[in-house]
């Protein structure tokens, strides 16, 4: 083909070639003649919807068929393809169309051979602007369950079947019939619907109003019967049916509605013989062959079978319009004759027959030859059918629609929702992509950590999600998940870098380094207090927020979709699920595809319904994975008992002693079973800042609230004030292990290792700092005064006892007065450090650890030095005390700890460095020596 000729491609991924434009090369030397002549056709599914392809004069009803079957059904060879044909009526119906040779006749559900050209069919049926053409599965095996066999087929017979019962013969069975197969289609399109649901008026309602019952059910059945006794009928045949699978809901309607309507067979009125005529009823199938029914009989007699079918001939009889069918059979000297009342009829039973032929010979080719005026019309022999397929050409190209009146109202999962494209800002070159290691498996191929080279010389660390499979209609699913995130810009919400367009297409997207947030839930147990995972909550609930102002559902929110930038920052991620919400629709419909059941509402899991709310629920039972550090929700209960819990109203458990009521009534209020009854995210956001407030007060309250006494005897003093060192002592290593290192960003954005201490042994994680305004807990400010390491109980005894001190001038103090500042300094000491280090918390009456913590790290340099700043005053402090004191702990303070001052120097050099290993060892040093001084002290006293 010239280049000239080439069309160019409207959409703007190369990549998707295959999808929006397909190129059938036949044979060369047709476009000088039919290029211009191209127009486009609209070729319509039994649900309504369509594909608009593009055509010449010479391409051939099967090449239509061929493309739309591979654009729309399977990008694969179907095994059944030739049980597809095309039917055609006239868009007005009404109107007439005068045929070449033929008389004015309305065109009604015509079928056209497969080797039939749109030449042809303009011919004899008119312009095809002016005609609907229908894809239809009109050829059948003997039994259906060999459709079964091949799902994209089987599904579009069923949708087909369904479709025609409701508009054709829904009205005519009987009312157990019609309750039958309405709950049928019920159980199999909510497959998870669990029978005591519709007990509940919310779900009826649900079923009745935005449904329909007319949806399942004919008219006069829903006008015949009230409400109350229907229901009753319906819940009886769905309890009937539960747990029966999708594919057997399926089957039995088939098998339930061929009771009463044979779908399988064609009837038509014709005379057996010619010169003898008898008229009979002639009826074609896949079990009945060809056989007729006289009209005084009921019994079917077989004249013969497909296969034995040898020659297919159609005339037209001179005398008036009648037509003549010749069937030459296997086996049998004499012809089988009919006649017909015209010859288009003729023509129409022989394009049925020939068609059963070539399905049950597994061939493409025509035995069928029809003459008009000893002329060849309509249809070709094989030879010369395959003859055409060598020298005409076509070029095509085919989108999906939706119409109006699409009454399925089932939006197939399969199908991209997104009719915007992607920003040309997004398109990146594969070059600057190199891809360093896997990190995992995602739901089309593997995820790899890279790295990416902008144009300004720049690396930025990347992930980059792969598709294995590069067909068109996966490629489409695929980015899906870009033509969503483009839309994004929230500092919770991972972001799209760019798309690479080249097959295999890639998605570039920001790197969380710490990777899946139940994976490190898992991993690092013993690094989490309260504070922090009440914050993850509200990072997410903000997102989500964002999201349903953007009128987007997730319809996949769980802990596995989360990552986790750093140790305090964590990013919504994984929207290959997601939807957006039109103004017409406030809910989305899922079909098809597998979906998250544990952590799904009711309504979702009943009728695959979705919305904000559904989100909502998700949601909650996200934080409840996330406070039970990673448990997966209904953990020991199969799938298909989850909805039983929930009808029953029975929740998931308290994640934590350590969750605050206010949490797990948020929870139960977001588990609500009605959906309005559930708070939006705007209001779960507002409720996760409050409970954070609280929690953080109530950890304040814990540090400062220490009982200080200045009357007790030196003796009971110096137990206390060891018991109480001894306590805070003992959230410090035991050993020479270095304590966690808080995440902190260094210039070029990465950070060190973390370490954590669990059970003496070390876990070193990478980190990465992606830190965004809103990620700050508090301002500097507020930061400082919340990280404070003495409560104002603590610094005013102290100011008031350090003046004491200072105004005695080295007069004789009281050894208690002594004992209690000493003290309070080497609480502060330790309090410091744990808060630089952030070690647990201790419930000072049970002496056990809590699950509670100081301020969080600090996010900037400025923030780290005020905290060892609080170090250095308190090791000062305490240095001043001992000056004042007698000369027997002055001296043995100077002879064994002459260096502690030292340490503080050390410890101020290592935050200068970046050198976090260093601080933290010098930290930790800081405390023990003074809590070893304080025991020096004590003995001596």
């Amino acid at each position: 083909m010239n280049e000239s000729n080439l069309k160019i491609n409207p959409f703007p991924f190369p990549c998707l070639l295959s999808f929006n434009e397909s190129f059938i090369h036949i044979g060369i030397g047709y476009a000088d003649r039919n290029m211009d002549k191209t127009t486009y056709l609209k070729i319509y599914f039994p649900n309504g919807s369509f594909h608009t392809l593009r055509y010449t004069p010479l391409t051939t009803i099967a090449e239509l068929i061929r493309v739309v079957l591979k654009g729309r059904l399977s990008p694969y060879e179907l095994f059944y393809a030739s049980s597809f044909a095309l039917r055609i009526k006239h868009l007005g119906t009404e109107q007439q169309i005068v045929f070449s040779s033929f008389n004015k006749n309305n065109v009604v559900n015509k079928w056209l051979h497969p080797n039939m050209t749109m030449e042809k069919v303009q011919i004899f049926y008119g312009p095809p602007d002016e005609l609907k053409f229908e894809l239809r599965l009109r050829y059948f095996p003997i039994s259906i369950d060999a459709f079964s066999q091949d799902k994209a087929i089987f599904d579009f017979f069923y949708e087909q079947l369904r479709i025609d019962y409701m508009r054709l013969k829904s009205e005519h069975v009987s009312i157990t019939v019609a309750i039958e197969l309405g709950s049928l289609e019920i159980r199999k399109l909510f497959k998870d619907l669990n029978s005591t649901a519709l007990d509940k008026k919310v779900n009826m309602d649900y079923l009745e109003e935005e449904l329909g019952l007319r949806t399942f059910f004919p008219q006069s059945l829903i006008d015949s019967h009230k409400t109350r006794i229907l229901r009753k009928h319906i819940k009886a045949c769905l309890k009937k049916y539960e747990g029966l699978p999708e594919e057997e809901c399926a089957k039995r309607f088939c098998f339930l509605l061929k009771d009463v309507w044979n779908w399988e067979q064609e009837t038509y009125t014709c005379n057996l013989g010619v010169e003898w005529s008898v008229p009979i009823s002639l009826v074609l199938g896949p079990s009945d062959g060809i056989s007729y029914r006289t009209q005084n009989s009921t019994e079917l007699t077989k004249m013969t079978t497909f296969e034995n079918v040898l020659s297919i001939s159609t005339t037209k009889v001179n005398s008036d319009d009648r037509g003549i069918l010749k069937l030459m059979i296997a086996g049998s000297s004499e012809t089988l004759t009919l006649k017909f009342p015209s010859f288009s009829e003729a023509n129409d039973i022989a394009i049925l027959i020939d068609g059963y032929c070539m399905f049950i010979n597994k061939s493409t080719h025509s035995i069928w030859r029809s003459i008009v005026d000893e002329q060849s019309s309509i249809s070709t022999k094989g030879s010369a059918a395959s003859h055409c397929s060598s020298s005409y050409g076509s070029n095509f190209m085919h989108n999906h629609h939706r119409t109006n009146d699409d009454d399925n109202d089932d939006d197939d999962d399969s199908n991209g929702d997104y009719a915007d494209l992607l920003s040309s800002d997004y398109y990146i070159d594969r070059k600057q992509i190199q891809m360093i290691d896997l990190l995992g498996n995602g739901q089309f191929g593997e995820v790899y950590r890279g790295i990416l080279k902008t144009n300004q010389k720049l690396e930025v660390n990347i992930a980059i999600k792969t598709c294995k499979m590069q067909d068109a209609t996966t490629t489409e699913t695929f980015l899906d998940e870009a033509y969503v995130m483009q839309q994004f810009d929230h500092p919770h919400i991972i972001k799209l870098i760019g798309v690479c367009i080249e097959q295999p297409v890639l998605l570039i997207m920001e790197l969380s380094r710490l990777g899946e947030l139940r994976s490190y839930l898992v991993a690092n147990r013993s690094d989490f207090d309260l504070i922090t995972l009440v914050i993850y909550c509200e990072q997410l609930a903000s997102a989500l927020a964002y999201l349903e102002s953007k009128k987007f559902v997730h319809r996949d929110i769980a802990a596995r979709n989360v990552l986790v930038s750093n140790h305090e920052c964590v990013k919504l991620a994984d929207f290959g699920l997601s939807r957006r919400l039109t103004l017409e629709n406030s809910y989305y419909k899922a079909s098809k595809g597998k979906l998250p059941i544990r952590w799904m509402a009711p309504e979702s899991i009943n009728f695959r319904r979705f919305t904000h709310l559904s989100d909502v629920w998700m949601f909650a039972v996200c934080m409840w994975e996330i406070l039970t550090m990673g448990k997966k929700p209904f953990q020991s209960i199969p799938n298909a008992d989850v909805i039983d819990q929930i009808e029953n109203g029975i929740r998931l458990p308290l994640p934590s002693v350590y969750c605050p009521k206010s949490l797990y009534d948020l929870m139960n209020d977001c588990w609500s079973y009605e959906p309005t009854s559930r708070p939006n995210f705007i209001r779960i956001e507002e409720r996760l800042k409050s409970i954070l407030k609280d929690e953080r007060m109530n950890i304040r309250l814990k540090v400062e609230n220490i009982p200080l006494t200045s009357s007790l005897s030196s003796s009971s003093s110096s137990s206390s004030l060891s018991s109480e060192i001894a306590t805070l002592a003992k959230l410090l290593p035991t050993d020479n292990s270095v304590p966690p290192k808080p995440v902190l960003p260094s210039k070029n954005g990465l950070v060190g290792s973390r370490l954590q201490l669990n059970n003496n042994r070390l876990m070193t994680e990478k980190s990465q700092s992606s830190h965004h305004p809103q990620n700050c807990i508090d301002t500097e400010q507020k930061f400082s005064s919340k990280s404070s390491t003495y409560s104002i109980d603590d610094k005013e005894f102290q100011d008031k006892n350090t003046k004491l001190l200072k105004s005695n001038d080295g007069k004789a103090i009281s050894s208690s007065l002594l004992m209690n500042l000493l003290h309070s300094q080497a609480k502060n000491i330790l309090s410091a450090v744990l808060v630089l280090t952030r070690q647990n918390e201790i419930d000072y009456n049970n002496e056990t650890n809590l699950r509670y913590s100081r301020p969080l790290s600090p996010i900037n340099d400025k923030q780290q030095m005020q905290l060892v700043k609080n170090i250095a005053v308190v090791v000062r402090d305490l240095l001043q005390t001992i000056d004042r004191a007698p000369i027997f702990i002055k001296e043995m303070s100077e002879q064994n700890y002459n260096h502690f001052s030292n340490l503080v120097v050390s410890l101020i050099e290592a935050v200068r460095q970046r050198n976090y290993d260093k601080m933290g060892e010098h930290a930790v040093d800081i405390a023990r020596t003074a809590k070893v001084l304080l025991d020096d002290i004590l003995k001596l006293a």
